[in-house]
């Protein structure tokens, strides 16, 4: 037997319901114009629609977040290539006195990466000629597969001609933006290509730039790069040698390179580098390994008694020896549009 009050608490129930949801739909309207009576099954849904109506405007459901994506496997070290060149003697021109360096401490950061010895090509000074250069991007472009990582770095002067930049050789012979854009366009792997030259930004080409590219440039179309003597350039010293030999961004060429142009924004922000990015993705070199190294940047002395590699301290690492009196850090220029730069 019910009692009164819960009759009149269903009562009650019941008008709040009518009023909270309204009276439920006995017709609804077809596509022709004329109406209907609506189905039970219809009545429902309306009904229902608006209870997760009503629920959803006082109450809000957090999605679940996606799953963070697995970064890709890196590529075998059989399928890495690359081709280093350091010129710091180049015919007809004032001498450099760090590019060998950028291209040694080059070397160094890929064997940290696991690239092969035999995989990777360096020439230095006198064996970087014209020929030699445009026979190794060959060869380059003929051993990287296509599902493999590329890297190119040429550290020299630039010459500016006909509007148009040109890397200057060991025997003096020139290799237009056009020409090396050209030969860099036939390897069909992702790439990294790094330029820490003057007017760097004018061999912004498709082939140095573009899809599967990651072009580094030590500066614009239109500017000077610096050096810090026999250290080497404002782009190789903290990209390089900071971010990846001593490990402070070396989990990819992009987060190597944003540590760079935070450092070098910091400290001489006139002298900011460029980035292009056609990756999808981070492009990792390899899986890295930090270790103490020999400093090859610089002449060795006897194996026996060769110092070990010691990480720079913060701001003042690179800064050129006072000779004779003490030097700034705002670098040396190291091309200009002179003739005979």
């Amino acid at each position: 037997m019910v009692s009164g009050t819960a009759k009149l608490l269903v009562v009650a129930t019941c008008v709040c319901a009518w009023f909270v949801f309204g009276p439920a739909p006995s017709t609804f309207l077809l596509s022709d114009g004329r109406y209907d009576e609506a189905p039970a099954s219809f009545e429902s849904k309306a009904v229902n629609d608006r209870v997760r109506s009503s629920v959803s405007s006082s109450v809000v459901l957090a999605a679940p977040a996606p799953p963070t994506p697995k970064p890709p496997p890196p590529v075998a070290p059989a399928k890495r290539r690359a081709l280093i060149i350091g010129i710091n003697h180049a015919a007809g021109s004032r001498p450099l006195a760090g590019a060998v360096a950028d291209a040694r401490n080059l070397g160094r950061a890929l064997s940290q990466y696991g690239f092969l010895e035999s995989n990777v090509s360096m020439l230095l000074e006198g064996e970087a000629t014209r020929a030699d250069i445009l026979a190794k991007l060959d060869e380059l472009a003929a051993a990287t597969p296509k599902d493999g990582v590329a890297v190119f770095a040429l550290a020299t002067h630039t010459r500016v001609h006909g509007g148009q930049s040109h890397l200057v050789a060991a025997d003096g012979g020139l290799i237009s933006a056009s020409e090396l854009a050209g030969r860099l366009a036939k390897v069909k792997s992702k790439m990294w290509v790094a330029l820490p030259t003057c007017f760097a930004g004018g061999y912004a080409l498709p082939g140095v730039v573009g899809k599967d590219r990651v072009a580094t440039f030590a500066s614009s179309a239109h500017e000077e790069s610096f050096e810090l003597g026999s250290a080497g350039s404002y782009l190789f010293i903290n990209m390089v040698r900071k971010a990846m030999i001593e490990g402070k961004a070396p989990d990819s060429v992009e987060s190597a390179f944003e540590f760079a142009e935070a450092e070098i924004r910091r400290t001489a922000p006139r002298r900011v580098p460029l980035m292009t990015d056609g990756v999808n993705g981070d492009l990792v070199l390899g899986a890295y390994e930090k270790r103490r190294v020999i400093d090859l940047a610089a002449p060795q002395p006897a194996p026996s008694s060769a110092p070990e590699y010691q990480p720079s301290p913060p701001d003042q690492a690179y800064a050129p020896q006072p000779t004779p009196a003490p030097r700034s850090r705002r670098g040396i220029k190291v091309c200009s549009l002179l003739p005979n730069c």
